[in-house]
């Protein structure tokens, strides 16, 4: 048999990868979509002068270890690894996003 297809790459744009991961979920992703345009504006490249948050999602250095996805400036799997981060710590974008307006970070 031939071998299997490669799996196709992520295409469109962050917020719809974003939404696509979550399941179509809009009212998740309206939290996520105002957290990560708080942070980075959504910009992969994003580069915070002051410390090692870096990316879409802002991680430090020692955030991106936690979610078994190497620091890469992938935007798509920034998005892979920022869902982990949220859903392990948060529950939900809309978890994080509340305490990113409680406390001013996530």
């Amino acid at each position: 048999p031939p071998p299997p297809a490669p799996a196709a790459a992520p295409s469109g744009s962050y917020q719809s990868y974003a939404l696509q991961k979550l399941g179509g979920n809009s009212s998740e992703f309206s939290c996520l979509e105002k957290l990560w345009g708080k942070e980075s504006g959504w910009n992969p490249n994003a580069q915070n002068p002051s410390s090692t948050a870096y990316g879409i999602a802002q991680f430090l250095d020692s955030t991106w270890a936690g979610t078994g996805i190497a620091k890469t400036s992938d935007g798509y799997r920034q998005i892979d690894a920022g869902l982990i981060y949220i859903q392990k710590r948060f529950g939900s974008p809309c978890g994080a996003w509340s305490h990113s307006q409680a406390k001013g970070w996530y």
